[in-house]
């Protein structure tokens, strides 16, 4: 039987956003839809879900002498550790329980999430000997190259020199070309996401040249609300009759945090009865008002989306937020930025309101009309968007529409049982795993760890500490 593998480099958790969260729905999806996991032409979909969360393994050489030249960096006055750390990418093959689970004689395609999952699941391919007949489908979840995006995140939090960060750019750069070139043809939810892509990577029309690219809306559930709304909006301490804003999400520019802090100090300057709360992370409160209301990670969005009256999403991309989806599930309207997946909204409802990307002025227009409307109205907002969401981004449209884009991959490729009459031979001789260095688990050895794999949260709590001192 052909079968297609999804691979998820961590475990199941539907309370992620992101690829884990992405294929943690799919999962559901196919769970409460579709339990013998076949498409209608007869596919058979593999999910791959480590049991725990692992680090991937270290090749002793590269599998494809292509990548050779990532292991000579000439600037020498980059950090040893940092260097190596990135070199390693181009080496990286998923842990071998993982590698287990991938049967040759079996897999015909594979859906991997991520630039940087590509490398580990091509090199896990070439050293099983099968990397040239088996489809490799590349899904990123960034609204732009995955580059700029870890670039802003490495960079965030830490002042690195400039030698570093050239060499940080150099290594995600090439990470990402090789992805969009090795892989076979690209998957995305939809024509909008990829806007980011093609305005801001100079180099994605050649890459994506000659590449199918097959489009399939994402779908969510709609989550049980744990907590009223009236019970939770007087916790908060909120007036009944005030207007809630919620922002929900990390607090990065991406996602046009900074310009809905801007949009809220001018706000408040002049009404009493609007309230923004925002909900995502831990950190600084950038504005002091007892209208202004942050609130760290929490497991129950649903909640606060179903508590305030509209939801800002000023993002400056957008790939198809899960969180967009979860608005929409809850019948709640919303004011967005006119870019990427929100773009795809155009048309199929009237329960938005479009800002202009990157301008205050626009969001705290948006706002004040938003203010305006009446209760009928805004109800109509929030009614039109929960008939989307049924018509277009349920669990179940989510696995009849990915099953039936599969179903196109295999016929374009023209994928059919023949593939297993070919031929192949098992390299793993070839290409042993690098003898890493046994290291105990001692504080020592974990902040290490944390050094060279998380760099930015090593030194937040560096400092942390210092300053309690």
């Amino acid at each position: 039987m052909l079968t297609h593998y999804i691979h998820c480099h961590q475990k199941y958790d539907t309370n992620k956003g992101g690829s884990v969260g992405y294929l943690s729905s799919l999962f559901e999806a196919f769970t409460l839809f579709n339990q013998n996991q076949l498409t209608k032409q007869g596919i058979k979909c593999e999910f791959v879900f480590p049991s725990e969360n692992k680090t991937n393994d270290l090749l002793k050489n590269c599998t494809d002498s292509r990548f050779q030249y990532t292991q000579d960096y000439k600037i020498k006055t980059v950090s040893k550790n940092l260097l190596q750390q990135r070199q390693r990418w181009f080496k990286d093959i998923i842990p071998q329980s993982e590698f287990d689970k991938i049967k040759a004689n079996e897999i015909s395609s594979i859906h991997i999430h991520g630039a940087y999952n590509f490398l580990p699941l091509y090199n896990a391919l070439v050293k099983k000997g099968i990397e040239s007949r088996v489809v490799k489908i590349l899904t990123t979840h960034n609204p732009y190259q995955p580059t700029m995006e870890d670039m802003y995140l490495t960079c965030r939090t830490v002042k690195w020199r400039n030698d570093d960060k050239n060499m940080f750019f150099y290594y995600l750069n090439e990470r990402d070309k090789w992805a969009f070139t090795l892989a076979d043809c690209l998957f995305f939810p939809s024509e909008e996401s990829l806007e980011g892509y093609y305005k801001l990577w100079n180099d994605f029309p050649k890459l994506i040249k000659n590449k199918k690219i097959y489009f399939c809306p994402t779908g969510t559930k709609t989550k049980n609300i744990i907590e009223n709304k009236n019970l939770l909006r007087a916790k908060l301490k909120i007036p009944a009759k005030a207007k809630v804003f919620l922002y929900l999400g990390r607090f990065i520019d991406v996602r046009g945090y900074d310009i809905l802090i801007q949009a809220a100090q001018k706000i408040l300057t002049h009404s009493d009865d609007i309230y923004f709360l925002v909900v995502g992370e831990t950190g600084e409160i950038p504005i002091h008002s007892k209208q202004y209301i942050q609130i760290p990670y929490t497991q129950n969005p649903q909640d606060f989306i179903n508590m305030a009256d509209c939801c800002l999403c000023p993002n400056r991309a957008s790939l198809f937020d899960l969180s967009m989806i979860e608005i929409l599930s809850l019948k709640k309207p919303l004011i967005c930025s006119y870019v990427g997946g929100y773009r795809w909204l155009e048309n199929k409802t009237n329960g938005m309101l479009y800002i202009q990307s990157e301008s205050v002025d626009s969001l705290i227009e948006a706002i004040n009309k938003f203010v305006s409307l009446s209760d009928n109205e805004i109800g109509t907002m929030g009614e039109n968007n929960f008939k989307l969401y049924q018509s277009h981004l349920t669990l179940e449209q989510f696995a009849n529409n990915y099953c039936d884009t599969i179903d196109s991959i295999y016929g374009d490729f023209k994928i059919s049982e023949n593939i297993y009459s070919l031929s192949f031979c098992d390299k793993n001789h070839l290409f042993p795993l690098s003898k890493q260095p046994i290291t105990t688990n001692t504080k020592k050895n974990k902040k290490l760890k944390k050094l060279l794999r998380k760099p930015h949260l090593f030194f937040i709590d560096f400092f942390k500490k210092r300053f309690k001192k």
